[in-house]
C-alpha cells in the first residue's frame, strides 16, 4: 500500500485516535467522512470542515469515555437508531450535535440567535413553564452552546424572556473544530471550497 500524504494523512490519523474510542472499524469511520462530505453540494464539499467537526467527535467521544459513558454509543435514539449506526450512515455532523448537547447539559427551552427581537419575544411566550416569574433565570439551548435568559414581563402582562449580557457558554470542544479548521484550511487551501 502507497505511503499518503498530505491531508490523507491527517484525516487516517484522526480515524486511528476515533476508532478505539468508539470501538467502530476504521473503515466504516473512513466511508463516514466520505459519506458526510458527500452530503454536501458538489461546489460545496469541503473535506476541511468534515474533519474539523471528525476532530470535535474525537474529543467528545474522549471526554465520553474518561466518564466511563460508552453505552451512549450503542443507544438507540428517538428513530430507533444508534449513534454507531447513524455515524456509519455518515452522519458526524449530527452525532457530535447530540455529543454537544449531552455535554453542555441540562436547558429549561431552545432559543435561536438568528430570532429578531420582537419574534424572540413572542416565542418566548408560548415556551415559557407556568410556574416561571419575573427575574428568573433559565437556560437556553444553542446550538449546543448554552445562554442565560432573565424572565420578564411584558407591557401588555405578559411574560418573555431576553438574553443575559455575558452568559454565552460555545459548545463543548468547538474550539477544538475551530482550530483544526484553520489549521488544515492554510496547508491545504484546495479543500476547501471557493466563497459564494
Amino acid at each position: 500500500m502507497a505511503a499518503r500524504g498530505g491531508i490523507e494523512s491527517e484525516r487516517a490519523g484522526m480515524v486511528g485516535q476515533l476508532a478505539p474510542l468508539i470501538d467502530l472499524p476504521s473503515p466504516d469511520i473512513e466511508r463516514a467522512i466520505t459519506l458526510q462530505n458527500e452530503s454536501y453540494l458538489p461546489h460545496k464539499r469541503n473535506l476541511v470542515a468534515v474533519l474539523s467537526r471528525l476532530a470535535q467527535l474525537i474529543a467528545l467521544a474522549a471526554d465520553l469515555q474518561k466518564d466511563d459513558q460508552d453505552g451512549w454509543w450503542r443507544t438507540a435514539g428517538p428513530d430507533g437508531r444508534t449513534p454507531l449506526e447513524r455515524l456509519r450512515a455518515g452522519s458526524i455532523d449530527d452525532v457530535c450535535a447530540d455529543l454537544e448537547e449531552r455535554k453542555a447539559g441540562p436547558y429549561d427551552l431552545v432559543w435561536d440567535m438568528n430570532w429578531p427581537p420582537e419574534v424572540a419575544s413572542k416565542r418566548m411566550q408560548s415556551r415559557l413553564e407556568s410556574s416561571v416569574k419575573p427575574g428568573d433565570t433559565l437556560v437556553a439551548a444553542v446550538d449546543g452552546g448554552r445562554l442565560k435568559l432573565r424572565v420578564l414581563r411584558l407591557d401588555d402582562g405578559s411574560l418573555s424572556a431576553e438574553p443575559i449580557a455575558n452568559t454565552w457558554v460555545d459548545p463543548p470542544f468547538e474550539e477544538v473544530a475551530a482550530d483544526t479548521y484553520r489549521r488544515l484550511a492554510q496547508k491545504y487551501p484546495d479543500q476547501v471550497p471557493p466563497p459564494g
